[in-house]
């Protein structure tokens, strides 16, 4: 299991504040998907931590609590704890991250349409990247609205 980097901690001055990245969370297995991940996220301004499957995603952000990751981007058929009962679990228990945008990011369409249906997730196929990041910046110009253009 590859564990999450600790980001450091964080600079008191404004100047310094800017510097940091956002982060993004994703439950992925596969190394090749990883990299296209962080290669792509990363070009957006994001940084990457990863988990292996569903249950670590449930634990990392129970771990780092609401507000820590800008969005999460979850894969479903991982060992060890797929991305659809994960998500679900998130939705459904952890009310504290009712306002996570989630991708599902995965080539399971059966499973992408069941999210679809949960509030704040949307099935990309990992077979399209265009639309997967311009999701990414769909979620990105939300997060730097003023609250009230929410």
């Amino acid at each position: 299991m590859e564990q999450v980097p600790t980001p450091p901690s964080q600079p008191s001055s404004p100047e310094s504040k800017e510097k940091l990245k956002p982060r993004v969370l994703s439950a992925e297995d596969k190394e090749d998907i990883r990299d296209v991940l962080k290669m792509l996220l990363g070009s957006r301004g994001f940084e990457v931590d990863f988990v292996d499957n569903g249950v670590l995603l449930i634990e990392e952000l129970r771990k780092r609590g609401p507000g820590y990751y800008s969005f999460i981007v979850c894969d479903n058929t991982m060992p060890g704890g797929n991305g659809i009962d994960a998500i679900e679990k998130i939705r459904k228990e952890m009310k504290d991250f009712d306002g996570t945008d989630i991708i599902f990011f995965t080539g399971d369409e059966y499973e992408g349409t069941r999210a679809n249906s949960l509030e704040k997730v949307s099935y990309i196929p990992k077979t399209d990247p265009r639309m997967f990041l311009g999701k990414v910046e769909q979620i990105k110009a939300k997060q730097t609205l003023p609250p009230e253009q929410k």
